[in-house]
């Protein structure tokens, strides 16, 4: 078994992280080759998507480092990324999003019979239900795509 680990940014993208939701969206579709791919190999290929937990990601966020002459021409961008981090933070300390989510969604991979495992799982206590929704239509329009080509 392959198994990837990506994130819900790969689909459903923050601003201010574009290097890293693309990162994740090409890993993405390299898991999602593999899994049509190896169909009947013998090797699984499953992708797991975790969602906004506690890291030091987003301490990280890029910003220029003249910030006082730049940002005045972006006069939207200092208010969105002061308040995606003041988003997330409240997010943290409101949901308290636990890690051993992360690990117990691997564990339940490994643990699944073969042949069972499902292409992605979505591991996200607090916008999970959106994310899996939005998966399942793209996962639907995706074999539908497979389907006009096979």
């Amino acid at each position: 078994m392959i198994v990837n680990i990506s994130s819900i940014v790969s689909n459903l993208p923050f601003p201010f992280m574009g290097i890293y939701c693309a990162s994740k969206a090409a890993l993405e579709v390299l898991s999602d080759d593999y899994h049509a791919t190896l169909q009947g190999s013998g090797v699984e290929s499953v992708l797991l998507e975790p969602g906004a937990y506690p890291t030091e990601i987003y301490g990280k966020l890029m910003q220029p480092d003249n910030a006082e002459k730049v940002m005045p021409g972006y006069p939207n961008a200092g208010p969105t990324m002061e308040g995606m981090g003041k988003g997330f933070q409240t997010l943290f300390e409101a949901a308290k999003p636990d890690p051993q989510d992360v690990v117990d969604g691997l564990v339940k991979l490994i643990e699944t019979p073969a042949g069972q495992r499902p292409g992605r799982t979505v591991v996200d206590g607090v916008s999970g239900k959106i994310v899996e929704s939005y998966l399942a239509a793209k996962g639907k329009a995706y074999g539908e795509f497979l389907k006009i080509y096979s």
